[in-house]
């Protein structure tokens, strides 16, 4: 494993940190179950650090940080593509500027194997590897088709993340992947769940996913007020939502961007939430919304709570 790792001249390569570290030697302590956690932490300090550039490091490294990744031997492969997905992320946002010479090809190597490891066995594998591959907006027809033969296959959690997915690599689909796309996620809003009841995760991630492939066009709230009141145990273990359900309501709300109407829409209907965690989520939300528009109907909503029970809420909402 790892072979070549001793032949590439990473002293003469640029970092992200100090590039003091020896990185042959934090690759193999990936393969140790003591060590592991802590060389991909270090992995992610030289390689990436505070971001805003990709190194010359990260570009030798990233073949490497693929089999790690791909390697069942590696207790903390999680870590890894996260490590993998900031650098895609940086080298995808960043001025052509700041990305380190051969990025573009390292990376388009790299996109078939992280493809494939959304048949991985490990579940938390095919989830983590989902957000790295939306960062891949070249390749955006392969891994959406790739997504939607997969999807069935999956468990719940990792459906609600790669229907998400679909969503955000939407907008770079070419003419010949789009429409059946766009047509795949509107079935999801009319799926049955288990057994024969719509699913209403499902359903919110179909709704967050259609708005950000249908930038302009008005987000239904329904599925939103429904999903964010229920069950929302579904996103236990997910890449987007989980936490607390005051951090799910938030997160899925700002997902919705500058469809301040549909935001406004599902924080009021949420404000009277018995759950005081969809109140905080949404007494966050109303806080991100009055930040920048004066929004008549949330005003007089915040009024009222501050005689709330939970201290909490009376302190967001003045």
């Amino acid at each position: 494993m790892f072979d070549g790792l001793d032949q590439v001249p990473w002293r003469d390569l640029t970092y992200a940190f100090r590039g003091e570290a020896d990185m042959p030697s934090l690759f193999r302590a990936l393969l140790d179950e003591a060590a592991a956690a802590d060389a991909a932490d270090d992995l992610l300090n030289e390689l990436y650090h505070q971001g805003g550039f990709v190194c010359s490091a990260a570009v030798a490294a990233l073949p490497y940080l693929v089999e790690a990744a791909e390697s069942p031997r590696v207790v903390c492969r999680g870590e890894v593509l996260e490590c993998i997905g900031r650098l895609a992320c940086e080298a995808r946002t960043a001025g052509p500027h700041a990305v380190a010479g051969g990025w573009t090809a390292a990376w388009d190597q790299a996109v078939p194997r992280l493809i494939a490891l959304l048949d991985d066995a490990d579940p938390r594998v095919r989830r983590t590897v989902t957000p790295v591959l939306e960062e891949a907006v070249t390749h955006a027809d392969t891994v959406v088709v790739a997504l939607r033969e997969r999807w069935p296959a999956q468990d719940r959690v990792t459906r609600l993340d790669q229907v998400l997915a679909v969503g955000s690599l939407a907008r770079s689909l070419t003419a010949a992947t789009l429409p059946e796309t766009l047509l795949w996620l509107r079935g999801l809003l009319d799926d049955p769940g288990e057994p024969d009841e719509p699913d209403e995760q499902l359903r919110l991630a179909a709704t967050l996913a259609l708005r950000e492939a249908l930038p302009g066009r008005p987000t239904a709230t329904e599925p939103l007020v429904t999903a964010l009141s229920g069950d929302l145990s579904a996103w236990s273990g997910s890449e987007r939502f989980s936490g607390t359900p005051a951090l799910t309501v938030w997160r899925a709300l700002s997902r919705l961007g500058p469809d301040v109407d549909a935001r406004e829409e599902v924080c009021l209907a949420l404000l009277g939430h018995a759950d005081p965690g969809r109140r905080i989520g949404a007494l966050r939300t109303a806080a991100d919304l009055l930040s920048f528009s004066r929004h008549r109907r949330l005003l007089p909503a915040l009024l009222e709570r501050p005689g709330d029970a939970v201290a909490e809420t009376r302190t967001r909402a003045l």
